[in-house]
């Protein structure tokens, strides 16, 4: 990409100021009464980019330059960066869920900046070459993470970018584990990832409970599709959560309805989900227990 055509060297164009072509990123993606807020915000940001810290090698501050070309025009390699950064701020570099950020206020002043503003971009900037490249970077385990953090914004916004990933026609290809073999290894480990079934289990009956249900139904459709073995703790983690969904959800309902079909398929080829269905209806089960307790009390009535 030509200077100009990042902003960067345009006669026209006061460097400090947004660049058209950002603009008209945003203006094709939001709506139009949205786009002078979003406008405004990423004004600031691109103002004042973070500098420190964003390139592992060096530990000097990035010129003003080079912090909005990281964030604004990322290369493969910044993008892989801004997936590190945020690893590095939701406490995914710990491997240990219980030391995951659930309030950004508890981060200190550099980690929730970065956070905050690689996030940012990665919502409402990022096109699609790029969201392909964090996908298969492992950018995916990073935004499931946010899905269970206090800001709602945050959740919104990793809720929307994982939805945007997911539908790209990408994955539509049924040879996309030979095309893209990355990004389709980056989906299957999905699957093995405590904080993916931990952060989607967070959201079941909350406002993006539907939502999160639709990706979780992609990414075992996908895995059934594209690889052939699941072991069975995680066809268990599966076959739970969805029997969870199910039971959390108004039977006949859309989003009950969904849980059961993506339970009924996975459990063609899952000796588990046949275990946890038989629970899940026994009259032992905690929740038959609970129901029969309720009728009893409103019967005495």
């Amino acid at each position: 990409m030509n200077e100009d055509a990042k902003g960067t060297n345009s006669n026209s164009h006061d460097v400090r100021l947004l660049p058209q072509d950002i603009l008209n990123r945003l203006k094709a993606r939001f709506p139009v009464d949205v786009v002078p807020h979003v406008a405004e915000a990423l004004q600031k940001l691109w103002a004042e980019p973070p500098r420190s810290g964003l390139r592992k090698e060096s530990k000097e501050e990035a010129q003003i330059d080079s912090a909005r070309q990281f964030f604004f025009y990322p290369e493969p390699s910044d993008v892989r960066r801004h997936v590190a950064l945020l690893r590095v701020a939701v406490g995914l570099k710990n491997e240990r869920k219980d030391l995951l950020v659930r309030d950004i206020k508890d981060l200190d002043k550099t980690r929730r900046r970065n956070l905050v503003h690689t996030l940012a971009v990665i919502y409402h900037c990022y096109e699609d070459e790029s969201l392909v490249d964090l996908i298969r970077s492992g950018g995916g385990e990073c935004l499931f993470s946010l899905l269970s953090v206090k800001t709602m914004v945050f959740r919104f916004w990793a809720l929307q970018v994982l939805t945007r990933a997911f539908k790209m026609d990408l994955w539509n290809d049924e040879a996309v584990r030979s095309r893209s073999p990355k990004c389709a290894v980056a989906v299957e480990a999905l699957i093995r990832s405590c904080v993916f079934y931990e952060s989607l289990r967070f959201n079941i009956g909350k406002d993006f409970s539907a939502p999160c249900l639709q990706i979780f139904a992609f990414v075992v459709e996908f895995n059934r599709r594209h690889f052939a073995y699941t072991s069975a703790e995680e066809s268990r983690r599966i076959g739970e959560l969805l029997q969870h969904w199910i039971s959390a959800t108004a039977q006949g309902g859309d989003e009950h309805n969904l849980a059961r079909h993506t339970f009924q398929n996975f459990a063609i080829f899952c000796q588990e989900c046949n275990k946890i269905a038989t629970a899940a209806s026994s009259p032992s089960s905690p929740k038959q227990i609970e129901a029969a307790g309720s009728s009893a009390s409103t019967s005495n009535k």
